[in-house]
């Protein structure tokens, strides 16, 4: 879709016009340039790309070029005045870089995966692969609820060694946009990684754009539940095929407070148990004391860490039975004095919210106005199959507006207007 001026920003753009060749030479001009770079950089982000493969004649693509270059003439023409420090600082949001990374969480061993790439003015990005042991995976819990959590954890990153290095060049038609691509990561044995991102070589992060994703390799999979009673079980699976896998050990980790360090750690005094031959485990009953946990799986050749967290409390269960009414009308609007038929259906539900229909009961529905008066009620009776049916009449005078039929089983109302 073409943008296209509206009188008014034509006016406003012709206006900065006569402003900058009546400002010419002086340091004024800086200002207006700043004004007309401040125009394009507002609109260039109301820009959105089409969909893939549509053409794109949308003008907005090229506003923020348009920015750039006003901000540049005014620095080189005006430098040091006021209006040329604006667009210095327009220019650093322009020209500033952006990379991220996303990864799946679990990946397959033995196949290539993809890594989605968001950038921003950057042409070539490098990867560093590390390998996380034990040792490595808690350095990172110990400092990654901390204020500087993303900092801390690119040190450690920067200073572990590589399995693998490598780069990627990146599309980028200098439309100083965010934009989006993936990238192949070969195919890893078992295990768990971080992938370290940057847009140098030496992955420093001082002024440039560094960023890490952790990703995990293995064929296990697993869901859990926890019902309402603190009961929680794994379900444990081929990631590849489904397979409810047999004899996968689960070791349990709960979190606990260290009062010397100040901050929560992983006990691993949660035990080890296995799934049986439908993939399995239930878990030990809730600890209020200890709500929060994680599970690590293995087995001999495959181990899964994700770090996922779980909670398993214990509520309380304030279920009881209850009757409900459901309501059908033959239409939602009605005009006055016109006939509203009705039918409804009487359900019981138990602790298990399981309905039954509810035979042979007196039920008393009430017709009330927009004033929420009562106009009229009758009196019925459920059948065998648990249903009803009547008709009222709409008031003729009175408030227009919602209506409602209410039933004494379950109190439930049906609106209309």
């Amino acid at each position: 879709q073409n943008a296209v001026l509206d009188t008014k920003d034509a006016a406003y753009l012709a206006a900065l016009e006569n402003l900058k060749e009546q400002y010419d030479g002086s340091n004024g001009g800086a200002e207006v340039l700043y004004q007309m770079a401040s125009y394009y950089h507002q609109k260039g982000a109301e820009y959105q790309a089409p969909p893939f493969g549509a053409a794109d004649n949308d003008e907005r693509k090229d506003h923020l070029k348009k920015a750039q270059m006003l901000c540049y003439e005014a620095v080189r023409s005006y430098a040091g005045s006021f209006g040329a420090k604006q667009c210095q600082v327009l220019l650093k949001e322009l020209e500033s870089a952006n990379l991220t990374m996303q990864v799946e969480q679990v990946n397959l061993p033995g196949q290539p995966f993809l890594a989605k790439i968001e950038y921003k003015n950057i042409k070539q990005a490098w990867f560093k692969l590390i390998r996380l042991d034990e040792k490595r995976v808690k350095a990172i819990e110990e400092v990654q609820y901390d204020h500087d959590a993303q900092e801390r954890i690119l040190q450690l990153l920067q200073k572990w060694p590589s399995t693998k290095t490598w780069s990627a060049n990146l599309p980028d038609d200098g439309d100083l946009r965010q934009h989006t691509t993936e990238v192949k990561v070969d195919a890893l044995p078992n295990g768990k990684y971080a992938i370290l991102l940057a847009e140098n070589q030496g992955f420093k992060a001082e002024k440039t754009a560094v960023s890490y994703a952790i990703a995990n390799v293995s064929k296990l999979a697993y869901w859990e539940r926890n019902d309402n009673a603190g009961t929680s079980n794994f379900v444990i699976f081929d990631r590849e095929t489904g397979a409810p896998l047999k004899g996968v050990k689960v070791e349990l980790y709960y979190q606990k407070y260290n009062e010397l360090a100040r901050r929560y750690q992983w006990d691993r005094k949660g035990g080890v148990l296995e799934s049986n031959a439908e993939g399995f485990v239930n878990l030990p009953d809730a600890d209020e004391r200890r709500p929060q946990y994680k599970a690590l799986l293995c087995t001999t050749k495959d181990t899964l860490d994700t770090g996922d967290q779980f909670y398993r409390y214990k509520y309380r269960d304030n279920r009881r039975p209850y009757d409900q009414t459901m309501f059908f009308l033959d239409r939602a609007i009605y005009r006055p004095g016109q006939t509203v038929f009705f039918k409804g259906i009487a359900l019981n539900f138990d602790l298990k919210r399981m309905p039954k229909i509810l035979k042979n009961e007196r039920v008393t529905v009430t017709f009330l106005d927009a004033n929420y008066q009562k106009v009229s009620d009758l009196q019925l009776r459920t059948n065998e199959y648990g249903t009803f049916s009547g008709q009222f009449t709409a008031p003729r005078g009175g408030l227009l507006g919602n209506m409602q039929i209410q039933s004494s089983i379950g109190g439930q109302s049906q609106y209309f207007r």
